[in-house]
């Protein structure tokens, strides 16, 4: 504590037991406020640009939710999703789940269980096609 709040508190208890009492002969209350001042400077200290996702992977999760009969679109992210910072030295691409209302990354995110057990299944899809299309390159 401050020299400054130190003295006002020692001049508050002071006028407590110099302070008159009400009519139920207890002492006057006191009222404190304190007010504080806060600044806050933001800074931007890091900025990953967004970054497409990587074609041969995106067509491969396309492939992979053909063949599982599943219904797929190519998205966009600007979203600072893992896959930002991955980019930088690997190709990369996520496999998103619808959500109802199209919301998401929030609490009241819904994403029914069927969707999101399709998404599941697609990534293991992508690595099994890859692993046929390199034994096709073997042979």
């Amino acid at each position: 504590m401050d020299h400054t709040m130190r003295s006002a508190c020692a001049q508050l208890a002071d006028r407590s037991e110099n302070s008159q009492s009400d009519s139920t002969g207890s002492p006057a209350a006191i009222t404190i406020t304190i007010t504080i001042t806060i600044t806050i400077t933001i800074e931007q200290i890091v900025y990953l640009p967004p970054r497409p996702f990587a074609p041969e992977l995106t067509a491969d999760i396309k492939q992979s939710a053909d063949t599982l009969d599943l219904p797929s679109m190519n998205v966009i992210s600007d979203l600072g999703h893992d896959a930002v910072y991955f980019a930088r030295v690997a190709p990369t691409a996520i496999v998103f789940v619808s959500c109802k209302d199209g919301i998401s990354h929030k609490e009241i995110e819904d994403a029914r269980a069927d969707h999101l057990e399709a998404g599941c299944n697609v990534p293991p899809q992508v690595m099994l096609n890859a692993a046929l299309k390199l034994e096709r390159t073997r042979r």
